[in-house]
């Protein structure tokens, strides 16, 4: 069995090499090392942060905001946690959780650009996209296709000798 000095050390050099990675922009593998940190140190506000970061380069949001859910478990003042949920959550049009996150950002940081440009720009797609009334709503999106819908049945009735009954 390992001391807690053990492991604090093996999470420690995971991290470091997760850093290494991901500044190299090798996010895959910055994001299996972040795995091996946080097998040795549950506890890590940061881990959990610098890990939702590989899942947001990674297109994976929904991973990203359990994660900084998680950071911010651990440590609820965690700006950077706030800041990158707030950027999963614009990334899946949920904007007033993006709008609240950047909000509480600036709180602490009230004059970034950065965040102050994302601010806009949610006020801007809430002003303009349709789909957030719904998405503010919590009402489930339709979304419409320009393609018709085909349905088994129609898939039926082209292919002879489908495992779908026909009705006669």
């Amino acid at each position: 069995m390992m001391s807690p000095d053990e492991k604090m050390d093996l999470a420690k050099m995971a991290e470091t090499d997760a850093k290494k990675y991901f500044n190299c922009g090798k996010f895959e593998l910055a994001l299996e090392n972040y795995h091996k940190a946080l097998r040795y140190d549950r506890e890590s506000a940061v881990l959990f942060s610098n890990r939702a970061m590989c899942y947001l380069k990674l297109r994976r949001y929904y991973e990203a905001i359990t994660d900084c859910n998680r950071a911010l478990q651990i440590d609820p003042s965690m700006i950077k946690a706030y800041y990158r949920r707030g950027l999963a959550s614009s990334e899946l049009y949920r904007y007033r959780s993006a709008l609240e996150d950047f909000e509480k950002v600036l709180i602490e940081t009230p004059g970034d650009v950065f965040v102050n440009r994302h601010v806009d720009k949610i006020k801007s797609m809430i002003e303009s996209d349709t789909r957030v009334d719904l998405i503010l709503h919590n009402k489930p999106i339709v979304y419409r296709s320009r393609t018709p819908m085909i349905t088994m049945n129609d898939c039926a009735r082209k292919h002879s000798g489908s495992i779908i009954p026909q009705a006669n």
